[in-house]
């Protein structure tokens, strides 16, 4: 791992990774209220799952914004 990679600590490497799982996880997914509420539900938990961190809250709003800006073809 290279010196600016090791600069973030083990919490927000896995904030991080988790963001990306939770990206990864539903990018497939539909458009279905069933679908939203259960990405909602997983965005919650992983917020919970850090403590609240300001950056897990940042990043897994990023991805729900993201998701939903594509699913109204609002994405370029």
């Amino acid at each position: 791992m290279n010196e600016k990679q090791n600069n973030l600590s083990t919490e927000l490497r896995d904030i991080w990774t988790d963001a990306f799982r939770f990206h990864a996880t539903f990018q497939n997914m539909g458009n279905t209220t069933e679908e939203w509420t259960r990405c909602a539900k997983t965005m919650e938990t992983l917020v919970l799952k850090h403590g609240r961190h300001p950056l897990a809250g940042i990043l897994t709003m990023a991805v729900y914004e993201y998701l939903d800006k594509e699913r109204r073809g609002a994405v370029d």
